[in-house]
């Protein structure tokens, strides 16, 4: 195998800078650190990533709705950490569902570094869930509106297409 970090070292000590190269070797790096994170550590990494772009890029409207969506990622990616410690001692189907579609979207959320390439559960199928759980006691126990309503913002935020540069 190669020690990239050993070439990029190498490259340093010579006093060689290989641009382009050196750029792709960084970003492999990035992202092989971001697959051994655990999903605590990467919301830390995206809330530190966060405050240094609101600081230094949020001026276009661009900008900001990006801003908007990343922000609306990390929390709800908190929430659905919080709903996942909890004890599920005995729950209703529903629940369990539930359970699983938010396991997922963390999945979904996390697996990769960039935001522009995550991929959501569609909000529609939270919601048909939704419906059969706010009559159970369990759905203000695990105070699932909160959850639900940052996912809707969230998935709101998604669909406006915070990166697409035609806007």
């Amino acid at each position: 195998m190669i020690d990239l970090v050993e070439v990029l070292n190498g490259y340093s000590e010579n006093n060689v800078e290989y641009g382009v190269e050196s750029s792709f070797i960084k970003g492999l790096l990035l992202l092989r650190d971001w697959d051994t994170l655990s999903d605590e550590d990467k919301i830390n990494k995206r809330k530190e990533r966060l405050k240094y772009y609101k600081k230094h890029f949020n001026l276009t409207e661009g900008e900001i709705r990006m801003r908007n969506y990343e922000e609306s990622v990390v929390n709800l990616s908190e929430l659905i950490i919080l709903f996942l410690k909890n004890s599920f001692d005995e729950c209703s189907s529903e629940l369990d569902r539930i359970k699983v579609m938010l396991y997922c979207e963390l999945f979904n959320l996390n697996k990769n570094y960039s935001y522009r390439i995550i991929n959501h559960i569609p909000f529609f199928v939270l919601l048909e869930l939704k419906g059969k759980l706010t009559s159970l006691e369990e759905f203000n126990k695990y105070e699932l509106d909160i959850l639900f309503s940052c996912y809707q913002e969230m998935y709101k935020l998604f669909l406006q297409k915070p990166y697409d540069t035609n806007k």
